[in-house]
């Protein structure tokens, strides 16, 4: 790796709202990930974690497969709590 590649990734701000580390409260870490606006970016930021989660997830029906998601969110180490205007939902 090239002293300009460390550099970059010293410096890397990554976006708001993709992943955005929160804050850490009784040995729980908050992220944000609202940008997260289909399945797919959804269920590949459940991938990214090694440690157990809790999903706070909604939103509207956009009338895509949630498989993947599903998948994701029933996954060992994850418990998922859906708050969604999507009748089907990921069940």
């Amino acid at each position: 790796m090239t002293i300009i590649e460390e550099r970059g990734i010293e410096n890397f701000v990554a976006l708001p709202h993709r992943l955005q580390f929160l804050v850490e409260a009784q040995g729980r870490k908050f992220y944000n990930d609202s940008l997260a606006t289909t399945p797919e970016s959804a269920a590949a930021a459940l991938h990214s974690f090694t440690e157990p989660i809790v999903l706070l997830a909604g939103g509207y029906d956009k009338q895509v497969s949630l498989h993947e998601l599903s998948q994701a969110a029933a996954a060992p180490g994850t418990l998922s709590i859906r708050a969604s205007r999507c009748a089907r939902a990921t069940q």
